[in-house]
């Protein structure tokens, strides 16, 4: 097509400026003359009628984010054989543009950009959504009179692919395998941490021009997520050395578990990097090692690599010995989707080298505390007492105040749970007044249910959340004031898995 098109009765698209594996992108206008952007997603999307649903399923938590570094959605429409986003059009190149025109970036710029998308991401998982496919490729940058101004793009897209792939085998398994976390091709499920390892990739290459890990197989970059650590670039500041190769940690446990304190550390690194300059971008990836070897490959350095895992990944060695069968037919079924996925797809090449590393993913427990998935600002971590009882791993909403006496309390469940227990009362009420409380619990932004306690009695909930992302209970008081100090805490809290 190269004229314009009517889209629904709002939109026009007028050319064509992009295409990748989700589909193709256009820029075009609404009927008030405003540039937009036009993500059409592959054609054979609409044609399964689970896609759609949970494609309409995404619109109000992708069209309710707001953030200046996430790329804003305006609409998600459905018109016979299409699906299409709507969002906001970025004249400037992406971040790839970028990393191609320079090669690297001084690491004052590396710490500046990365602390902004680190932000953007830490507003998508607070609206309970997770990336899933973060790399140069999806940060666009925004020319603005300060410079420029990263803003994350297809952030949740890439979790509609999976049901029109029909691989249920491998549905966790989304993204590009050079930012791929190791979790994911041991066939766990995505989660913040593998968002968190991919942005700890991005860093990586936007400060040395080239990714740790790289290699034409993906069955090769595969087994160097889980059994190589990265090699470090020179030049590179060892504070941010630090928090990069924490990002990257095998474990998802062992990664930092919040964007925003991530975003906080990279914008504290700023001034003090202010200066330096980048150094030479490199041609192929640092030498990397092999997680329980004692020689690097490539005749990388010892003292650059650390062993405090190698007991646990002799250990998950040993088991995998036994289980060798099983999981070589699964990367062989994993191979062909991803050789289909990233038809295309650039891919740079090295040999494989090696670093440092934690141990390897761990079983996930079947019961979790409720508190370890909070999100958002509005809630944190804290003791509480409730009916006079004490609790040490609380979830206590900041202090509740007029003319709403409100406080929506998110968290980030990804699909990973079957149910949700707690206990719901006023947090230090010590001489009680007849005051009523309220839970409204929204699971992927529907109301569930609510309920009623009060000051005297604090109630306990019990709820089905087979397959929800994004958990809202949204905290409510009869009456307040500023000076009540008054707050509503959930103790108690666990979330099962099956």
């Amino acid at each position: 097509m190269s004229e314009s098109w009517q889209l629904g009765s709002r939109y026009v698209l007028e050319r064509r400026i992009g295409a990748g594996a989700m589909g193709q992108v256009w820029a075009g206008r609404d009927v008030d003359g405003r540039p937009l952007a036009f993500k059409l997603l592959r054609p054979e999307m609409a044609d399964d009628p689970t896609v759609v649903a949970r494609f309409l399923q995404e619109r109000n938590l992708l069209v309710n984010l707001r953030s200046p570094h996430v790329i804003r959605v305006h609409d998600l429409v459905v018109e016979g054989p299409r699906l299409a986003i709507v969002m906001d059009y970025i004249g400037g190149p992406s971040l790839r543009g970028l990393l191609q025109q320079r090669g690297n970036l001084p690491p004052a710029e590396v710490a500046s950009l990365g602390s902004r998308i680190a932000a953007g991401l830490a507003a998508v998982h607070g609206a309970g959504v997770l990336h899933r496919d973060l790399k140069p490729e999806n940060v666009l940058l925004d020319e603005t009179p300060n410079g420029l101004e990263p803003k994350l793009a297809d952030f949740g897209i890439a979790s509609l692919a999976v049901t029109a792939t029909g691989h249920v085998g491998t549905a966790n398994v989304i993204g590009t395998p050079q930012y791929l976390a190791p979790e994911l091709g041991d066939g766990l499920p995505s989660g913040r941490a593998s968002d968190l390892y991919a942005l700890g990739i991005t860093l990586y290459e936007m400060a040395c021009g080239i990714v740790p890990f790289s290699s034409d197989s993906p069955v090769a970059l595969l087994r160097m997520h889980a059994d190589h650590a990265p090699g470090r670039p020179d030049g590179m500041p060892d504070e941010l050395w630090h928090l990069v190769a924490a990002l990257m940690a095998k474990n998802p446990g062992d990664r930092p578990d919040d964007a925003s304190a991530v975003a906080a550390q990279l914008a504290d690194m700023v001034p003090r990097f202010a200066g330096m300059p980048a150094p030479a971008p490199l041609h192929a990836s640092p030498p990397t090692r092999l997680i329980g070897s004692a020689l690097p490959t490539s005749g990388s350095s010892p003292e650059t690599v650390s062993d405090d895992d190698d007991e646990s990944t002799s250990h998950r060695r040993s088991i995998a010995l036994g289980v060798g069968l099983v999981v070589g037919l699964c990367l062989v079924a994993l191979v062909a989707w991803l050789l289909l996925r990233d038809t295309g797809s650039e891919q740079t090449k090295s040999k494989p080298s090696a670093t440092t590393s934690s141990s390897t993913t761990r079983a996930q427990p079947t019961v979790v505390p409720l508190s370890s998935r909070l999100a958002g600002s509005e809630a944190e971590k804290n003791s509480a007492t409730i009916d006079g009882r004490d609790f040490d791993d609380a979830v206590v909403a900041r202090d509740l105040t007029p003319p709403t006496c409100t406080r929506p309390v998110r968290f980030t469940l990804d699909g990973e749970f079957t149910q949700m227990e707690l206990l719901a009362g006023f947090n230090a009420r010590p001489n009680p007044s007849g005051d009523t409380g309220t839970v409204v619990v929204r699971l992927d932004g529907d109301t569930k249910q609510t309920v009623n306690f009060s000051s005297e009695k604090a109630k306990a909930l019990s709820l089905d959340v087979t397959g929800v992302r994004s958990l809202v209970l949204e905290l409510r008081a009869q009456r307040c004031s500023p000076q009540d100090h008054q707050s509503i805490a959930l103790a108690e809290g666990k979330l099962r898995r099956q």
